[in-house]
């Protein structure tokens, strides 16, 4: 069969870059015409355009790099075999077939673009279930619970861009949606990242204790389920800013025990710490926003450029390599990706922080720079996903 189809991380990952870089771009044409007080004349999309984007990059570019690591990740968690050839593609369509629908949704009737983007996370839901299940492996039947939660949201988020119906959330489902992937970031981002580092440092001949499954660590995953289930809610502004605050405290506490600072010579391990860095950073700044001290989508973009964006880029990578057998050592494009992710949340964050006149210039400024960080992951990878033959830079087998 293609190699593209023998693993899902192959076909998901590239999927999600190329995606990433597609729904982007089409968001910053849109965007730097309306800053220009013009518009089109005719759009593709029935929802708003603002809409289309929140939706397509959680749950499109999000929701197909989290398939790609699970249908990855969870045959190794439970000992079966992986899903691949034609079921695999039949995933694949299924994710691409609700992109389209979307896009071309003021051409169709409204349910039926509803059904269809809804048909993706459903069938990942069923198709992880039927891995886990006859394994005997409950506490794996998370991820399921998340596919679902996502599955869910993602319908609501649709149905309320094409009002069908109205959403019942006390936040909007796409803000919600990104949240739930942050969570789901603390999680496993809290298994792989001091794993990794641990294992990374063994070899370098540094013997040291990372911790790893504490009180602290299930304290801390706690708190910031709980500081999401009560914005979820619309608790008060009061609990909220208190739950926000103390989960991003909790989470760089925990951060700070992974010895993070001795990774600086391998961008695989120090773009997890980032990452994670900029979840708990998230959290503060949320904390902030609901106090009235920034404007809350300022807290949000440091999430899903910094938090998502940096964490998808760097499990993807890593998992790219080790799944087809080459050196984990980051190649030197996919290090200036890392990096340039990292400036578009900074940029995006302290742009409008700093002045209103700086807000459509850190807009413009931080799509540009996902955009290109995104093709030199692709320039790095494309080849690598695609077939069985080494990629040229890729830094060895």
């Amino acid at each position: 069969m293609p190699a593209v189809l023998t693993y899902g991380f192959r076909i998901f990952f590239l999927a999600a870059a190329a995606w990433g870089i597609t729904a982007m771009a089409l968001w910053l044409v849109w965007l730097a015409v309306h800053l220009n007080g013009a518009d089109f004349a005719v759009l593709s999309i029935a929802l708003p355009p603002f809409q289309w984007h929140a939706h397509e990059m959680v749950f499109g570019f999000g929701l197909a790099a989290v398939a790609g690591f699970l249908l990855t990740a969870v045959p190794n968690w439970v000992g079966c075999a992986p899903v691949r050839g034609l079921p695999l593609a039949g995933l694949a369509a299924v994710w691409l077939a609700g992109r389209l629908a979307v896009g071309f949704s003021a051409w169709l009737p409204a349910p039926l673009v509803l059904a269809v983007d809804a048909l993706f996370p459903l069938a990942l839901a069923v198709t992880l279930a039927r891995q886990i299940v006859p394994a005997r492996q409950p506490r794996n039947l998370g991820v399921v619970a998340v596919v679902t939660l996502l599955g869910l949201l993602q319908v609501l988020s649709l149905g309320d861009a094409l009002a069908l119906f109205d959403n019942p959330l006390a936040q909007t489902p796409a803000r919600l949606g990104v949240e739930l992937l942050v969570l789901l970031i603390a999680i496993i981002g809290g298994r792989i990242t001091p794993a990794f580092t641990r294992n990374w440092l063994v070899r370098q001949g540094q013997e040291v204790t990372v911790a790893m499954g504490t009180w602290l660590d299930r304290g801390a995953v706690a708190v910031t389920a709980a500081a999401v289930l009560a914005d979820a809610a619309g608790a008060p502004d009061g609990l909220r800013a208190v739950l926000f605050a103390a989960a991003g405290l909790a989470l760089l506490v925990r951060l700070s025990r992974w010895h993070g600072r001795r990774t600086g010579a391998e961008p695989l391990l120090w773009v997890l710490h980032a990452g994670y860095a900029l979840v708990a950073a998230g959290f503060l700044l949320m904390a902030a926003a609901v106090v009235g001290l920034l404007v809350e989508s300022t807290a949000l973009h440091l999430w899903t450029i910094g938090a998502v964006g940096v964490m998808v880029v760097g499990v993807m990578s890593r998992v790219a390599l080790g799944h087809t057998g080459r050196a984990l050592t980051a190649p030197r494009l996919t290090t200036v990706a890392y990096g340039l992710l990292a400036l578009a949340a900074v940029v995006r964050v302290a742009g409008p922080a700093l002045s209103p006149a700086f807000y459509s210039p850190a807009l413009l400024t931080a799509a540009g720079l996902w955009v290109v960080a995104l093709l030199l992951f692709l320039a790095d990878y494309a080849v690598m996903l695609a077939t069985d033959r080494p990629a040229a830079g890729s830094g060895g087998a």
